[in-house]
């Protein structure tokens, strides 16, 4: 209540009066009330819930009025996870468009899709593909991982190689949190052991200049791997297990989005369904 109070920059006492006030034209309490501890109940977060589409309403009756009057660009927030193509299909999008502002937010799959509950974001390039009520979600492609070794390693020069013929060496990895991090921890699962991190970023587009640099090995999605040399890394296929991951584009269920984010949606679909990516050997 102090942190809330102070963010609002009204006393703490003003603060529980307002919310006295609301709960009783409410008809209902919203807080759980232990000592000094409140937090939200059943009824405090469903009603939330409607109160962040009431705001996200708001927001785009703003904005469609400013679009309307002249004053202002048509605005989509787009959150992604960090892709290497961003650049390539954000720039064909707007060659193809007028009058359109695009705002790009990364971040992981369990932040983003908060961020889309109240109506901060319009659409999220989102992987692994999110499967919860009052999200839609569908595939765009399948990409895959491949395996990075270091010059000098007994596996470079290769090809391909089975993941369990790392399972010793110290591993690049992305942070904890991450959906990539996630599939490359169960990838290691299936074959049969835990990697040993021996460095963690959060930036997928370090992976391979970070392997290059000889401190571990690493799993890079096909996207992300970059024209290299034996002298410098290996770019190995992973024969077992299967490694790879799906992209998808994920809105809010049921929200009428504006014409602009649905243009962009479908632009999206279509590009990454004729899109065809390959590593450099």
């Amino acid at each position: 209540m102090t942190k809330a109070a102070d963010e609002l920059r009204i006393s703490q006492p003003s603060l529980s009066q307002s919310i006295a006030r609301l709960e009783d034209e409410l008809g209902f309490p919203l807080f759980d009330r232990s000592g000094r501890n409140i937090r939200l109940n059943e009824s405090g977060k469903a009603f939330l819930v409607r109160v962040n589409k009431a705001f996200a309403e708001l927001k785009e009756g703003k904005r469609e009025g400013a679009l309307k009057a002249g004053v202002v660009k048509q605005s989509i927030s787009l959150g992604m996870i960090h892709l290497e193509a961003m650049p390539d299909f954000l720039g064909a999008y707007l060659s193809q468009t007028d009058n359109t502002q695009i705002k790009v937010h990364y971040g992981c799959n369990n932040s983003m899709t908060t961020q889309l509950e109240r109506g901060d974001l319009d659409l999220f390039l989102c992987s692994p593909l999110i499967r919860q009520p009052g999200m839609e979600t569908i595939a765009l492609r399948e990409e895959e991982i491949f395996l990075a070794v270091p010059a000098g390693h007994r596996l470079a020069g290769q090809r391909e190689a089975k993941l369990a013929d790392v399972a010793g060496d110290p591993f690049v990895a992305l942070e904890d949190g991450s959906g990539l991090r996630q599939a490359c921890d169960e990838f290691c699962r299936l074959a049969g052991f835990s990697p040993d991190v021996a460095l963690e970023i959060a930036d997928p587009s370090r992976l391979q200049m970070l392997v290059e640099a000889g401190i571990g090995v690493a799993l890079i999605p096909a996207m992300q791997v970059k024209s290299t040399d034996a002298a410098r890394c290996s770019i190995l296929r992973v024969t077992d297990p299967v490694c790879a991951r799906t992209i998808g584009l994920t809105w809010e269920k049921g929200t009428l989005l504006p014409e602009s984010v649905q243009q962009l949606r479908s632009f999206l679909i279509d590009y990454f369904g004729a899109a065809e990516y390959r590593t450099a050997n």
